[in-house]
């Protein structure tokens, strides 16, 4: 909440009718000599919360250089990290969330949404971590639905939002099945996005870490380059995830002890 400093101020003779009628209409009144002066106006409240918009350049830099090492770590050492990435996945998301409802509920409060992510990112971190196979599931429909979401971007048909989700649940499905090689395409295409996406940003500068790339998917001719470095960047952290992995498999249950 932004301080608000709007007040309005008027005299009047000093009566005690003057006096009580002021008071009643939800004014502050005081008595200066012969005169009732009466004040409306909102009550000053301190800014507590966190506005990204207050952030300087360096630190805001620094948020998006924190970005560059998640993309990274996706795209090219997703597979090898995969239990890391899915809590780190399950903290993004349960997190962003948690941080939304914090902002409804409190009306805009950054503070509260920053405690929202806090709590609902650890908590989306350990419930991923721990239950693997839903992790998996979900890192499989970001990938995939990502991919489809940039194919029928464009379309403009009323059914494209459902086919997405419809490829992403297949995506998922399939990295439950073909762990993986899902895991290996999922982790290096959403990795590669994360990098296209800063490295656009740190290009065209502002203040805005998202609108720079939203502009660049607007723009025909800036759109092609922009998927043409992704489809690229997505291709070189696939071939590097597979080379670094190879013996690498899903993990395994211990087979169950033998009866006697």
């Amino acid at each position: 909440m932004r301080a608000l400093q709007r007040r309005e101020v008027c005299q009047i003779p000093a009566s005690a009718g003057n006096s009580r009628a002021a008071r009643a209409a939800g004014l502050n009144c005081r008595l200066s000599g012969a005169t009732i002066t009466a004040e409306q106006g909102d009550t000053h409240v301190p800014d507590w919360g966190f506005d990204i918009d207050k952030l300087t350049p360096s630190q805001l830099n620094g948020v998006m250089a924190a970005a560059v090492a998640v993309g990274t770590l996706y795209c090219f050492l997703g597979y090898r990290t995969l239990r890391f990435v899915i809590a780190l996945t399950g903290f993004l998301l349960a997190g962003g969330v948690a941080a939304s409802i914090a902002l409804w509920i409190t009306r805009g409060n950054q503070s509260a949404a920053l405690i929202g992510l806090g709590l609902g990112g650890i908590s989306g971190a350990f419930a991923l971590f721990f239950v693997y196979r839903a992790g998996i599931f979900l890192v499989g429909l970001l990938g995939a639905g990502l991919i489809a979401d940039h194919i029928f971007r464009n379309s403009g048909d009323a059914w494209a939002p459902l086919f997405v989700f419809g490829i992403g649940m297949v995506g998922g499905l399939m990295a439950m099945i073909l762990e993986k090689p899902v895991m290996l395409v999922a982790t290096s295409v959403l990795g590669a996005w994360m990098l296209i996406a800063c490295g656009v940003y740190f290009y065209e500068g502002g203040t805005d870490p998202i609108e720079p790339f939203r502009a660049a998917m607007r723009s025909e001719d800036q759109r092609v380059w922009v998927i043409g470095a992704w489809i690229a960047l997505s291709i070189i952290g696939l071939l590097s995830q597979f080379a670094t992995t190879r013996g690498i498999g899903p993990a395994k249950k211990a087979p169950a002890p033998a009866s006697s």
